[in-house]
């Protein structure tokens, strides 16, 4: 993307957040898109969480060439192994004995579509980038005992608990057409978000086909005195942990001591 473009979005952004009218940008929007079929850009592209970090927005603004296209796009964080365990009774104790090991997960994921029956639609698309809840469980990256049948109970398990968090979508998120070629698209980030690097993948679809997609990167990482103590924490182990014993000891000396003078 030309820088041009770059700063023809971000200026259009910042006069539709004061209302100015649309139509006054008719000319110079036709000039701009008359290179890449999809134009898109992040609002800011890094979140800093610190101690009081409540939650924040993601807003990604984008511009397609052609106005009878659909649009999608995608939000994912760092992807880790998560294993769901079920237990069983077992010489009269309830012990974990069935498990299900999901490889490649997300630890944060969000997506939008322009319309409601895009997935059924674009099952295939979907399925192969991830659009829709259900298809980041890929069948070649699930582990599970050999007892396990119903894989679905353990998946829908694991669903249900990242929804309760807030870093999986209840609902699509909604894209907002601005005019019929730009759009805007908003993701919560829940108060529990994971630090790492996100991708934001929008695509724009033609009777099925990818006419073109972007690929945007979103840096959530911690911030003063939490970084801090978690660079501590990996870097030097051993004096974090000696620290935090240290911390404990006189925690209850002081605590000993403060009863004894009342």
């Amino acid at each position: 993307m030309s820088k041009l473009k770059q700063n023809f979005l971000v200026m259009f952004a910042f006069l539709v957040g004061w209302g100015l009218p649309v139509q006054a940008m008719a000319q110079d929007k036709d000039i701009a898109r008359k290179g890449d079929p999809l134009i898109t850009q992040l609002s800011s592209d890094y979140i800093d969480v610190s101690a009081g970090f409540g939650g924040a927005t993601i807003e990604l603004f984008g511009d397609r060439s052609d106005a009878d296209t659909e649009v999608a796009v995608v939000v994912e964080g760092p992807r880790r192994e998560i294993t769901i365990w079920k237990k069983a009774r077992v010489m009269g104790a309830w012990v974990n004995r069935y498990f299900v090991s999901f490889q490649s997960i997300p630890v944060y994921y969000n997506y939008a579509i322009s319309d409601v029956d895009f997935i059924s639609n674009n099952n295939d698309f979907s399925v192969l980038h991830n659009v829709g809840t259900q298809s980041i469980f890929k069948e070649d990256k699930i582990e599970k005992s050999g007892s396990v049948e119903d894989v679905s109970v353990f998946t829908e398990e694991l669903i249900k608990k990242r929804m309760q968090t807030g870093v999986f979508p209840e609902k699509p998120a909604k894209i907002e057409f601005l005019s019929p070629h730009f759009f805007r698209v908003s993701f919560k980030i829940p108060q529990s978000v994971p630090t790492g690097e996100y991708k934001i993948h929008t695509y724009l679809l033609k009777e099925g086909e990818v006419i073109d997609r972007a690929v945007q990167a979103l840096s959530v990482k911690q911030v003063g005195l939490n970084a801090y103590v978690l660079r501590v924490a990996r870097e030097h182990s051993f004096l974090y942990s000696l620290g935090c014993i240290l911390f404990a000891l006189l925690s209850g000396w002081f605590v000993s001591a403060l009863r004894v003078k009342v």
